[in-house]
C-alpha cells in the first residue's frame, strides 16, 4: 500500500510543480523522500485509527499497562522530516511564497534546466527522462501506474 500512495503523491506533487515550473531535476531525491515519507505517515495514522493510540501489557510488577503504539513515535518522527522537506519543495504556502518573493526581488533568471521542464500534458514531457525521477519512480511501482 506504501508504495501504491506514495506513487500517487508522486505523480500529483510532480505534475503540480512542474506546472508552476517549481521543480527542477535536482530536487527529485527531496520530492521522492517526501512521497514516501508521506505514505509512511498515512499508512501509520490508519494503523492508529483502526487499533488505537495504546496498547495494554502487563510485566511482573504491574497487572495492567497502558503503553502507546510505537506507530505513533514513528508518525511523530515522520512529521519533522515532512515539515523540513515540505518547507525545502516549497510546499507549504509560507515557503512558496518567501521563495518566490526571494526570485522576484533578485530579478534572477530560472535556475539552469528550469525553464526546459515541460509544463503538466506537454505532450512530449514523456521524453523528458531524468535519470532521478526514474530511478523514483521504479522504486515506487511506476509498472503499477495508471494508463
Amino acid at each position: 500500500m506504501v508504495n501504491r500512495v506514495a506513487r500517487a503523491l508522486w505523480v500529483k506533487l510532480h505534475e503540480e510543480l512542474a506546472s508552476i515550473r517549481f521543480l527542477q531535476s535536482t530536487d527529485y531525491n527531496a520530492l521522492g523522500r517526501y512521497v514516501q515519507y508521506m505514505a509512511e505517515w498515512i499508512s501509520l495514522t490508519d494503523t492508529l485509527e483502526k487499533e488505537g493510540h495504546s496498547y495494554k501489557t502487563s510485566s511482573e510488577h504491574v497487572e495492567e499497562l497502558v503503553r502507546p503504539r510505537p506507530e505513533f513515535r514513528m508518525r511523530k518522527d515522520i512529521e519533522a522530516c515532512l515539515a523540513s522537506l515540505e518547507d525545502r519543495l516549497g510546499l507549504n504556502p509560507r515557503y512558496r511564497f518567501a521563495i518566490t518573493q526571494a526570485l522576484l526581488a533578485t530579478k534572477a533568471p530560472p535556475p539552469p534546466g528550469q525553464a526546459d521542464l515541460p509544463l503538466a500534458g506537454d505532450d512530449d514531457a514523456a521524453e523528458t527522462a531524468i535519470d532521478a525521477k526514474s530511478e523514483w519512480e521504479r522504486l515506487l511501482g511506476a509498472s503499477n501506474r495508471p494508463h
